[in-house]
């Protein structure tokens, strides 16, 4: 049951157009179904001030177990929609509609009859109407007049102030500029901001000049770090040279020692070291001969002596 209604008033009213107009059909654009008095018993829709005044019933779809209902404004918008599952609804049951699209701030309630006996009138299916056969009347729809009513401040430790009421200015402080900016085509009015220099929040630097700070590494064989980021990667072209970092230290460690020539160098040192053996054992052979030659003239020549 809708809580917070006047019930003569619902039940009045399922009796009644309302909260139709009164002198519309209700009847939908193919002349199919004419909803009951007793469909829709009241609605309240607030909407956001400068919207169209003019609401309806833009369709109704009715499977026999639920019952979905769409409005619209008289520009065809949709405004809001719900649905409703019959089989927990009662009598003057009231449900919120949320607004849709460019309704999103949009908020209403409406309360519907006794929907029990609602398929001897409405077959299940889909039915669409127009804003001269189901609008709503007037007061339903009431424009949403927003306000700031108070403002406050909370401190950084959580502690509150007493809510301002009434005119309320903004005040400036030390450092800080308020600046009024008005409207401008659909641009609102607003005030803007700004922190602003002022000498009495300056105070000197007590730093300690008995430490002298060291130079930073500015670059290294010349190349700077990037500008951007001022990262100056070191990076390793070959699997052998690792490159690792502890604490304040680069680490450059050499991994498995490889060879500094190729195979065309060592096959050109090959072949220097064969000719070079060749060449000592050529010279091996003639010690020898002239060993052996020496032996001999001194053997004749002790022969010739006896």
């Amino acid at each position: 049951m809708a809580q917070g209604w006047n019930l003569e008033w619902l039940n009045a009213n399922a009796e009644r157009s309302f909260p139709f107009k009164e002198d519309v059909s209700r009847q939908d654009i193919n002349a199919l179904i004419r909803l009951p008095n007793s469909l829709i018993v009241d609605l309240v829709f607030v909407v956001p001030a400068g919207s169209d005044y003019r609401y309806w019933l833009k369709s109704l779809m009715y499977s026999g177990t639920h019952l979905n209902l769409v409005l619209a404004d008289e520009s065809d918008n949709t405004v809001g929609s719900l649905t409703v599952d019959l089989a927990t609804h009662q009598r003057n049951d009231a449900y919120t509609i949320v607004g849709e699209e460019s309704f999103a701030g949009a908020l209403g309630r409406i309360a519907l009859g006794d929907l029990a006996s609602l398929g001897e009138t409405v077959p299940p299916g889909a039915y669409t109407f127009t804003l001269a056969a189901t609008e709503f009347e007037l007061r339903t729809v009431r424009p949403d007049l927003r306000a700031v009513y108070s403002l406050g401040v909370i401190a950084a430790d959580g502690s509150e102030s007493e809510p301002a009421t009434g005119i309320v200015k903004l005040l400036a402080g030390q450092n800080i500029r308020l600046t009024y900016i008005p409207a401008a085509g659909v641009n609102p009015a607003g005030i803007r901001i700004d922190a602003t220099d002022n000498p009495d929040y300056e105070e000197d630097c007590e730093c300690d000049s008995s430490v002298t700070p060291l130079l930073p590494i500015r670059s290294i064989n010349g190349v700077g770090a990037n500008p951007a980021s001022g990262r100056l990667d070191l990076i390793s072209a070959s699997p052998c040279l690792a490159i690792t970092a502890a604490g304040d230290t680069v680490i450059l460690e050499d991994k498995c020692s490889e060879p500094c020539c190729g195979c065309p160098e060592a096959e050109f040192l090959t072949e220097r070291l064969k000719l070079l053996e060749d060449t000592l054992l050529k010279l091996e052979d003639t010690q020898s001969q002239l060993a052996d030659n020496e032996r001999d003239f001194y053997r004749d020549v002790l022969e010739t002596l006896k």
